[in-house]
């Protein structure tokens, strides 16, 4: 079902699929399609299928309305990628029988065969060797614009691998790789241009701490500790809302366009990401070591005498 449970063992569709079966004129609809035609449990509804014997129509009386039912087409990596498609959601399961009353089936039909393999099954091989045995006889030819597994066979582990290995799928995440990493250097380089203020401004107070008998160390911790409070802050807005926004977005993609199979593959590369993410800190660690030494080193004289001089009655005119 749209859940990823076998039929047989789902809560949503396995007494439903019983009633089905024995009633001829049964139908089960999704909820876009009832929503659409303004449909409740127990309406009747008309539908016409087209077939080379003519226009044929048949009247179902409405079982029961679900979230998604799977039609059994697997997109492939040849079809556009920038066309989604609806699946599962424009889908109603009627009683063979009671159809091919009217239809044959053999010439005015598409079947498809779908097999659920179990864990760590090779479903390539499985098809392939299919295939060869006999299946090329009885599939249609492929190539067609919308190459689905009607149209020739597909599975979901060849599809993925297909996906994954193409060209444009290692660009985009190039791309992605070098906007993090520039994301990064952008943060860093902003952290730079606050520590170097942070500097300039806190000359006087260092000064004064020096005057007071303070070891340079203690400045040294001092200055650490406030800009490592602020790169830790950072860093927990970053990993608080980087997990909300791709979750937001996964959501929004499967509930816009998709119901079943899921149609989204999330693919984390946590090497990278703790790459990226060691580079950051590392990098905020040694920033925030040289700012506090650096800043440490001021002489009370110079300081106070700049000091004075900013805030001095000729400050910013002419003598």
């Amino acid at each position: 079902d749209y859940t990823g449970t076998l039929l047989n063992e789902s809560t949503v569709l396995s007494q439903t699929l019983d009633e089905l079966d024995s009633t001829p004129n049964g139908v089960i609809l999704t909820e876009e399609v009832a929503q659409e035609y303004e449909l409740v449990v127990g309406d009747s509804v008309r539908a016409s299928i087209e077939s080379p014997e003519g226009s044929k129509v048949f009247v179902f009386s409405i079982l029961a309305i679900v979230d998604g039912l799977s039609d059994g087409s697997i997109i492939t990596t040849r079809s556009e990628s920038y066309r989604p498609q609806p699946f599962g959601k424009q889908v109603m399961y009627a009683n063979r029988e009671y159809l091919a009353s009217e239809i044959n089936f053999t010439a005015s039909a598409q079947n498809s065969l779908c097999v659920n393999v179990r864990d760590k099954g090779n479903s390539t091989a499985m098809v392939e060797e299919l295939m060869n045995a006999s299946g090329n006889a009885v599939i249609e030819t492929q190539g067609d614009y919308w190459d689905t597994a009607y149209n020739g066979w597909a599975c979901v582990d060849y599809e993925v691998k297909q996906y994954v290995d193409q060209a444009e799928y290692s660009m985009d995440r190039a791309v992605d790789t070098m906007m993090t990493v520039g994301m990064v250097l952008v943060m860093f380089g902003a952290f730079s241009i606050y520590a170097a203020e942070d500097i300039r401004s806190r000359k006087r107070e260092v000064a004064l701490l020096r005057s007071m008998g303070a070891r340079t160390a203690d400045i040294v911790k001092t200055q650490a500790a406030e800009l490592l409070i602020l790169s830790i802050s950072a860093l927990m807005l970053l990993l608080l809302f980087s997990p909300v926004f791709i979750v937001n977005t996964l959501l929004t993609i499967s509930t816009s366009s998709y119901v079943f199979p899921v149609s989204i593959f999330p693919s984390v590369p946590w090497f990278r990401l703790l790459a990226i993410l060691g580079f950051f800190v590392i990098s905020m660690v040694t920033m925030i070591f040289i700012v506090a030494v650096t800043n440490s080193k001021v002489n009370l004289q110079e300081a106070l005498n700049a000091h004075w001089a900013e805030a001095g009655p000729y400050r910013g005119g002419e003598v």
